[in-house]
Parts: C-alpha cells; sequence; structure tokens
C-alpha cells in the first residue's frame, strides 16, 4: 500500500512523525502569504489558497517544537505568484488545517500541445499486468503511479512482485494516455538491473493503454494498463 509519512531527522536518524494512507494533492489556485499574527507564540506564518470556489487557510508548520514557521517551506511558498495554480497537501489537528506538501502543477503549462487532464487532484494510478517473454508466460501485476511533470508527460512509478521479490522502476512517460502513442523511459534505481534501460512502447484506446516491454531495443515482452 501507498502511504504519507511526515519523518524528522535528529542526530543524522530519521524519526517517523506520522504514518497514513496515501491522499493524492488538491488543486488550487494560490492566494499569498500571511505574516504571524501580532502576539501569536509561536509566531506561525498561513498561506491562502483558493481550492473548490472556497478560500483555504493553511498554517506552515513550525521548523522546531515551539519556534517560528519552518523557512525551508516559507522560502518553497513565497516562489508562488498569486492566481498560480498548485497541488497541496494539508492535515487537520487542534481544530487548524496545516501545510504538509505544496508544489507548481506542472499540468497547468501554457504550452500550446494539448495534455491530457490528471485525474482529480493530480496523481493518477494505472492498473495491469505484463507477461515476460523468457519467463513462464503468466501474467505479473503491474500497477504505476504518474504525477504530471509537463505537457503530455509524468513521472512513474511502476510496481510489481517478480519472483517473489518486490520491485520499483522508476521513469517517465509521454503520449495521450487516452487516446494516441505513449512511450515509456524506466530504471530499477537500486538492486538486480539497476541503472540498466527499460521502458516500452505502446497505444492507448479509450483509456486502455497496449504496450510491447523492451530492454534497451531489445523486445522481452507485453502488457496493459488501465
Amino acid at each position: 500500500d501507498y502511504v504519507d509519512v511526515e519523518t524528522s531527522l535528529t542526530g543524522g536518524s530519521t524519526f517517523i512523525k506520522s504514518v497514513k494512507p496515501y491522499e493524492a494533492p488538491k488543486s488550487a489556485s494560490f492566494v499569498k502569504i500571511n505574516a504571524p499574527e501580532s502576539g501569536a507564540n509561536p509566531p506561525l506564518s498561513t498561506i491562502e489558497v483558493k481550492a473548490d470556489g472556497k478560500s483555504v487557510v493553511l498554517y506552515v508548520r513550525p521548523g522546531a517544537a515551539g519556534g517560528a514557521s519552518d523557512p525551508a517551506m516559507l522560502a518553497k511558498v513565497r516562489a508562488f505568484r498569486a492566481d498560480q495554480t498548485v497541488l497541496f497537501k494539508s492535515a487537520e489537528e487542534g481544530g487548524k488545517q496545516w501545510l504538509s506538501d505544496i508544489r507548481a502543477d506542472a499540468s497547468t503549462s501554457t504550452s500550446s500541445v494539448t495534455t491530457t487532464p490528471p485525474a482529480a487532484g493530480g496523481d493518477i494510478t494505472l492498473n495491469g499486468s505484463f507477461v515476460y517473454r523468457d519467463g513462464d508466460k503468466r501474467p505479473t501485476a503491474l500497477k504505476a503511479v504518474l504525477t504530471p511533470s509537463g505537457a503530455n508527460e509524468w513521472k512513474v512509478t511502476f510496481t510489481f512482485v517478480w519472483t517473489s521479490r518486490p520491485c520499483t522502476f522508476i521513469g517517465t512517460i509521454t503520449g495521450n494516455l487516452k487516446n494516441g502513442e505513449v512511450n515509456c523511459s524506466a530504471t530499477p534505481p537500486s538492486g538486480h538491473g539497476a541503472g540498466r534501460p527499460y521502458g516500452f512502447k505502446g497505444t492507448a484506446a479509450n483509456g486502455v493503454l497496449t504496450f510491447d516491454c523492451f530492454e534497451g531495443t531489445k523486445l522481452t515482452g507485453n502488457g496493459t494498463l488501465k
């Protein structure tokens, strides 16, 4: 299962602060950043965004216990302009909405290329299977999580189990996911095959993607995703 994990780094060790089921980021229009309220203790800044036609106030968490808002997060939100489309995550605690993450929505690029609209919240999850040509010919379940990164382009994380071993491939998908040609390049970041070039070429029709798999230029199998 995919999860959202919040961590902190102390003394060279990483500690889990919270873990919960994965939630896709929400799309919003950035409004402004607000200075801490006069006399507030601790002095926490807030940002305003507009989501689903409503104004949402998000508190920026402190950089240290009892301190002011995290300067790294403040620097990140100061880079946004008014009315810019962003993707954000938040968590409700103590009657306040706390900002967990925020980034520019790359799918709203002003490029003249027509893009495939992302699913609500930004990320797209595809499920399917593939058959390895030199294997036992039984379909292997395949999951792909796509994050918009440009016009007709997504960063993708593939997960599957091969010979009882969980595998992860990271890469890029380009094309039209509904109707048209789709290409992918990917590689396992570590373990067996790390750094070797994998990918697929395929065609989408009514949201169903049929593809051939390759290692380099060698055909290794085929599969589907939808």
